[in-house]
């Protein structure tokens, strides 16, 4: 919802954990989650998208959106180097889930880095995207329209003119009504998927 929920969200919360009075006992997950789900922050535009995305959620989250064929040793590389091995968090509390703990400028720079690894991965046994084809299979033939797409599917819709613009930048200046007219309309995808992964606005969950 977001890293700083109020206290009295907090202090009501915690009682339900302790006492359900639901016939549920104490300590079970459901109340809580009911709890959180059903008060007015949760549901406040102040807490909506004020959560940064963990490592696992930044690669899992594109390779399920955008039908990137995984591989299990390759993305937990990509999780290495955003800060998040897989399962080996020393303390049995888990990773933060604080942003705070996530984005600092060099992290901010894997994330593009990744970003750009998801987007132009081409393994024929292991990870691998197609985004053209990802675009085609949703009737995108123009670049604005696969432009619209991928900022859609990362942003919730919530995007800016200036971001539009940026990722519609990577199909360069003289853009086909039908890209696949393009000698290298695959790379120039790629390009945009990768921009598009990389921008703010998708680091959000």
């Amino acid at each position: 919802m977001s890293d700083d929920p109020s206290p009295d969200l907090v202090s009501s919360t915690a009682e339900v954990f302790m006492n359900p009075g639901d016939g549920s006992r104490p300590g079970e997950i459901t109340p809580v989650l009911k709890r959180i789900f059903r008060s007015a922050e949760f549901w406040a535009a102040a807490n909506r998208r004020a959560k940064i995305k963990t490592p696992l959620e930044f690669v899992l989250g594109a390779a399920r959106a955008f039908h990137i064929t995984p591989d299990g040793h390759e993305l937990t590389r990509v999780m290495h180097r955003l800060g998040m091995d897989f399962l080996e968090f020393p303390v049995p509390t888990g990773y933060p889930e604080v942003g705070g703990h996530w984005i600092n400028t060099n992290s901010l720079f894997e994330r593009v880095r990744a970003a750009h690894d998801l987007a132009h991965a081409d393994s024929p046994d292991g990870l691998s995207a197609d985004p053209r084809a990802f675009a085609l299979a949703h009737d995108r033939v123009t670049a604005e329209g696969i432009t619209e797409l991928f900022l859609a599917i990362t942003h919730g819709g919530e995007y800016t003119e200036d971001e539009f613009r940026a990722a519609l930048s990577q199909f360069g200046p003289n853009r086909p009504f039908d890209i696949d007219l393009l000698p290298d309309a695959d790379e120039q995808v790629r390009r945009v998927l990768a921009a598009v992964l990389g921008f703010p606005g998708n680091q959000y969950q």
